[in-house]
């Protein structure tokens, strides 16, 4: 008489709940790639196979999430909430399905971020400053770790890289100077950026040898840099990109426009071509103003005027407006980002811009604009005068906080000759 095997354990509460916030994690981090999918599917099954009331939100969570694959328009905007699983989670992963859903093949998408900086300022290795705050966390994309599913799901991601990293000693007579180890270029594409930008005024805080070191840090991590008078140059998707960097700040030490105009200008007329793309990121404007100065308005325009399909903007610290102007989009400043330079986070309003743009025939045009958007920090711990501390990881701000963003950045659009009055974003109940 053979032996009669016992059925395989139905799993318990404990480790489908476990098991489905793993594969949430998984639909996060790739993207919803399929091989994630498929296995946020299998734990479905099993859910739905094990059959107890106890794993029913289980069910309608997964089932939620998944929905946003489609591109009918049929996935509700409402998330349930689910017992044991956090409801940041599900929605990243809402959001990594809504993505991966609506990036068509036929459209290349840009995407940009503020202000970075990851090191020590002044050389305070204090404990609550992002070197020691980014070894306790033992995450070695924790900078990016909650907002990679919009940098997978683009075709370039690009931030303004606002630091050095290098171990040279002189510096620049300046108040400010950032530095983090050269390790810290690794950061970027673990999180999934794929672009920095280093035109900005504090890229030369450990002067020559502390911006050449930097440069070389970034191409040993494999990240491409673009800097004054030396742009990214790269074909995605059959297009070519140019991204031209230039800075131009109000105090500390840049004062004027220093010939900015004309080398930004004369790049734009060296690669514009009708069938390719030419962004200007610009560190420019001055800090905690709330809206671009009048000569930094003239110089966007002039820029598209030109012939740039787009202006993007970093510097003041805060969140400012953007306009459209002759069909191109000019966003004044972004904010900060994943920002080590100040342990507070003062202005933690951002956003992740998303420019969407498609080749017909051999013209490209502008196809879309949508905003992802964010804190600058994930903490929810405040000082003495209710100001957030920052642990320098930005996190996607959904419902009612997603709201009040979008709210700032409509009203200061608003002073803007032609700021923009609504605009795309994945809110959320």
């Amino acid at each position: 008489m053979g032996v009669v095997a016992d059925a395989a354990p139905t799993p318990n509460v404990q480790e489908l709940t476990k098991a489905t916030a793993y594969c949430l994690a998984n639909v996060c981090c790739s993207g919803a790639a399929d091989d994630s999918i498929g296995r946020l599917k299998q734990i479905l099954r099993l859910i739905d196979t094990a059959n107890l009331s106890t794993t029913t939100s289980l069910s309608v969570g997964i089932k939620s999430v998944l929905s946003f694959l489609n591109t009918n328009g049929t996935a509700s905007s409402v998330l349930p909430s689910v017992s044991g699983i956090q409801r940041a989670l599900l929605e990243r992963a809402a959001a990594a399905c809504d993505l991966r859903a609506h990036h068509r093949s036929d459209e290349l998408v840009l995407s940009f971020a503020g202000d970075c900086t990851f090191g020590a300022v002044n050389s305070d290795y204090g404990d609550n400053r992002f070197p020691a705050l980014y070894a306790r966390s033992g995450q070695r994309n924790y900078p990016f770790a909650l907002v990679e599913p919009w940098f997978v799901n683009d075709d370039l991601s690009t931030v303004n890289f606002e630091c050095t990293l290098t171990n040279s000693v002189p510096t620049a007579n300046k108040r400010w100077k950032f530095k983090g180890d050269g390790a810290y270029a690794s950061i970027f594409p673990l999180g999934s950026v794929d672009l920095v930008g280093l035109a900005n005024n504090h890229s030369f805080d450990y002067l020559q040898a502390g911006f050449n070191d930097t440069v070389e840090n970034f191409k040993k991590a494999g990240v491409p840099s673009f800097y004054q008078n030396t742009p990214f140059i790269s074909t995605i998707k059959g297009v070519q990109v140019v991204i031209i960097g230039d800075c131009t700040v109000v105090g500390e030490n840049t004062t004027d426009i220093d010939g900015t105009p004309s080398r930004v200008l004369r790049q734009i007329k060296e690669y514009k071509r009708p069938d390719n793309l030419v962004i200007v990121v610009m560190h420019w404007g001055s800090e905690l103003d709330t809206a671009p100065r009048a000569w930094q308005q003239t110089m966007g325009r002039s820029f598209i005027d030109a012939g740039a399909d787009a202006v993007v903007g970093a510097h003041p610290h805060v969140l400012q407006g953007i306009e459209l102007y002759k069909g191109r989009y000019i966003a004044y400043s972004l904010g900060n980002f994943a920002f080590g330079g100040n342990s507070l986070a003062r202005h933690p309003e951002t956003i992740i811009l998303r420019l969407g743009f498609r080749l017909n025939g051999n013209y490209t045009f502008s196809n879309d604009l949508t905003v992802v958007p964010c804190l600058t920090t994930s903490g929810i711990k405040r000082n003495s005068k209710a100001i957030l501390f920052n642990n320098y990881q930005p996190t996607p701000v959904f419902g009612i906080g997603a709201d009040k963003i979008i709210s700032i950045l409509l009203q200061r659009s608003k002073v803007l000759k032609q700021g923009i009055h609504k605009i795309n974003y994945l809110r959320l109940n």
